[in-house]
């Protein structure tokens, strides 16, 4: 009876992988703790690569531009400054890892999932994004500015001094978001809800938050110059409050 194992190699051994491996993974769509660290995998995962489950395997320096890597998996796996352009990722999940300082330009992944992992100064430039998700995950720094498409969402994400210009939030609910020295210039916020997100520091220039619920989210500390950011959008009576005592007025109870 054939082994149906999920194919492995000892983690000190990187490279692309054997024949060996490659003719077992054809058959079972799932490797596990191989180290392709620094390989370039465009030949030998190509023509197998899609509805593929891939297990703490290490893909750090690996050149995998141009894969069809469509509906597969990746779980707690590392791809740090890994080469994905151009790749077809539509369909995939990412669940824990990291791809911190991935490259990501011109990218096609609609529909992807990204789950608690480590985005950090990543680059999206030119990537297909419509109904992506990025949910827990840490973004610090990343530039997503340039995408193609609807936009992603975001959830309990830290997006921390990232670029964002020009993205769309229009209508969504955004839940416990930081965004923080962000820049969002040009974003479109319009009858979005922010709740529990932090917004000090970021920039909003010509962004459009007519209609948008910021009443549970923090604005930091206002001056009248950077309240104008928010023209149009709802904040509490706290929120205001605090926005006068900035400017050296007293709020009275009526």
């Amino acid at each position: 009876m054939a082994d149906m194992r999920p194919s492995s190699l000892p983690s000190e051994t990187p490279g692309p992988p054997t024949a060996e491996v490659l003719e077992a993974f054809a058959i079972q769509r799932h490797l596990s703790d191989i180290n392709f660290l620094g390989a370039d995998l465009r030949s030998a995962l190509r023509p197998i690569a899609q509805d593929a489950l891939f297990e703490r395997c290490d893909f750090s320096d690996a050149d995998m531009r141009g894969l069809n890597l469509s509906r597969s998996t990746f779980r707690d796996c590392k791809a740090q400054r890994t080469c994905f352009s151009s790749a077809a990722l539509e369909g995939t999940r990412w669940i824990g890892g990291s791809v911190a300082f991935g490259d990501f330009t011109g990218v096609e992944c609609i529909g992807a999932v990204f789950e608690k992992l480590d985005a950090a100064n990543t680059r999206w430039a030119d990537a297909l994004m419509t109904d992506v998700r990025f949910i827990g995950c840490r973004m610090t720094g990343a530039r997503m500015s340039g995408h193609r498409g609807l936009g992603p969402s975001f959830s309990h994400c830290n997006l921390t001094l990232a670029s964002l210009r020009g993205m769309k939030f229009k209508g969504q609910h955004v839940e416990s978001v930081i965004f923080n020295e962000a820049d969002l210039a040009g974003c479109d916020f319009r009858l979005s809800a922010l709740d529990g997100c932090s917004l000090i520091g970021a920039s909003f220039h010509a962004a459009d938050f007519a209609g948008a619920d910021l009443t549970a989210s923090d604005l930091g500390d206002l001056t009248a110059e950077s309240a104008r950011q928010y023209r149009g959008a709802h904040i509490s009576m706290t929120q205001a409050v605090r926005i006068c005592a900035n400017l050296g007025l007293l709020v009275l109870a009526d």
